[in-house]
């Protein structure tokens, strides 16, 4: 009898689900302990989904996972102002190219503050979460 992939992580996702977390695992948006929870749930503090097997790790708080969005917030503070500074250089002596130039660097410079913004948040959602775990690991 041959299993297909499929039904082979049907079957594994089903042993994990019935499974019980034996060590302090937390939720990598709230930051709750999930030990003696299953492998495989749903956060009972956020209702947020999680897998905690070992190769997959989705959705539990990865010490590590994200870092201060450093190089995001230099691309923005260079390539917005240097953007609106080529076009209002464009618009004396009008100059299409530069205009070009100049409008795809300062959107440029806008998807780098927007990344830069998201990237942020999800780092200062991290630190919090850290707080909660070492404040909980301490008890």
């Amino acid at each position: 009898m041959v299993i297909e992939s499929s039904e082979a992580e049907r079957i594994s996702q089903g042993d994990a689900a019935e499974r019980i977390n034996l060590h302090s695992v937390f939720c990598g948006f709230c930051g709750y302990n999930l030990k003696h929870g299953a492998v495989i749930g749903r956060c009972t503090e956020c209702g947020r989904a999680y897998n905690a097997r070992p190769m997959v790790m989705k959705g539990i708080f990865q010490p590590h996972a994200h870092s201060f969005p450093l190089v995001w917030l230099l691309q923005t503070c260079v390539a917005l102002p240097m953007g609106i500074w080529i076009i209002l250089g464009a618009v004396s002596p009008v100059n299409d190219w530069l205009l070009i130039l100049g409008t795809i660097t300062a959107w440029l410079g806008l998807m780098s503050g927007a990344t830069a913004i998201r990237r942020l948040r999800l780092f200062i959602r991290a630190v919090r979460v850290h707080y909660r775990v070492e404040r909980e690991e301490d008890e």
